[in-house]
């Protein structure tokens, strides 16, 4: 069988080429060119279509309309900040040094109401006070102890 092949391959192009039949192949022959060319094309390797880019939600933005007033949160701070400090706790009665203001050191700049302090310094001279008394109660003791001595009226010890 592998005999045939060739040779009924050859009588078919023998008979297609006899100029008898030629004659009536000439209006196919377009077809021929045309069938041929795109099979041709069928061996190209094809590169994949990157699929679609999805479709995308968008608003555009524009400037808005201009306002005679804007509100606005923030919080403003120095550039340079000094904490100062009193040494006690109170309200400030009074102030001397302004913003920008110079001074010399020794200065008062305020004068603070400090009910705290007051009752500090209140406290300390009441327990002074009792120290004293305790020293001059203490004084007499002794006073009357060697008064009491010789007699033998105290212990000795």
């Amino acid at each position: 069988m592998t005999d045939e092949l060739p040779c009924l391959i050859k009588q078919g192009v023998r008979h297609l080429l006899n100029p008898r039949h030629l004659v009536s192949l000439l209006p196919l022959l377009p077809c021929l060119v045309l069938t041929a060319l795109l099979l041709t094309d069928c061996d190209r390797k094809r590169s994949p279509t990157p699929p679609p880019p999805r479709p995308v939600k968008f608003i555009t933005v524009g400037l808005p309309a201009p306002a005679g007033q804007q509100t606005l949160t923030g919080e403003i701070r120095a550039h340079d900040e000094t904490s100062l400090s009193f040494r006690l706790e109170g309200r400030i009665l009074t102030r001397s040094a302004d913003v920008g203001s110079r001074f010399r050191q020794g200065e008062t700049l305020a004068v603070l109401d400090s009910p705290s302090a007051l009752n500090q310094l209140a406290s300390a001279q009441a327990e002074l006070n009792s120290s004293r008394a305790a020293e001059k109660v203490a004084a007499l003791n002794l006073h009357r102890m060697r008064l009491l001595m010789p007699s033998g009226a105290i212990a000795r010890a």
